[in-house]
């Protein structure tokens, strides 16, 4: 493997480089996701609460939690008594707040996904045309496995960006996913906490 990593040339740095990113990236969110989780039993028991307008008993239910819905929907029953405008901005700030926590670091895979196999087909590329000024430069007749051994070692680059980029693409769908997912439970019981808050104001 190392062998491979030298062979590959000096692009192969800055793609080890967004592996080391990307790896810091997925393993930082993943223990964020587990240690911030949601639990359905909670959430289900504080709708409860709150559709009954018990809404300091659905609070004291949510704050067992640490999860991102858990914290908005207790900052939202804390603030309930703000006037309509000031609650409203409060929420929209929370929810913004919540939503940033959970996509902080993100756009690393983003950049990584994009740019490691640009890297590696410009290494590829520049791979190419070092071994093709070889060839033309060549005195005597080019073997076929001289010119095969200068392709593969360009090609290093291009799997080494590849192989980078995928990973990243995959952590950052599978973590897009659970933040939509998340914001669409937000985004419900929050309707369902303001529609029962206004109706115990009038």
């Amino acid at each position: 493997m190392t062998d491979l990593f030298i062979k590959g040339g000096v692009l192969m740095w800055p793609i080890l480089l967004c592996s080391v990113a990307a790896i810091t990236v997925i393993l930082e969110r993943s223990i964020y996701f587990l240690l911030h989780r949601d639990s359905s039993r909670l959430l289900k028991r504080a709708q409860e609460k709150m559709d009954a307008r018990k809404f300091d008993d659905a609070a004291g239910i949510l704050s067992k939690s640490k999860g991102p819905i858990s914290r908005f929907l207790t900052a939202m029953i804390v603030e309930r008594k703000l006037g309509e405008k000031e609650y409203t901005a409060a929420v929209t700030a929370g929810g913004e707040k919540i939503l940033f926590s959970m996509d902080r670091g993100l756009f690393v895979l983003t950049l990584v996904e994009r740019i490691a196999p640009l890297i590696g087909f410009l290494g590829t590329v520049i791979g190419m045309i070092i071994t093709f000024i070889d060839v033309a430069g060549a005195d005597g007749p080019v073997r076929a496995a001289d010119l095969a051994g200068g392709i593969w070692q360009a090609l290093i680059t291009t799997a080494g960006g590849l192989i980078v980029a995928i990973p990243a693409l995959f952590f950052h769908h599978l973590f897009d996913t659970c933040i939509s997912r998340k914001a669409g439970t937000m985004k419900q019981m929050a309707g369902t906490l303001m529609v029962a808050i206004q109706g115990k104001k009038k």
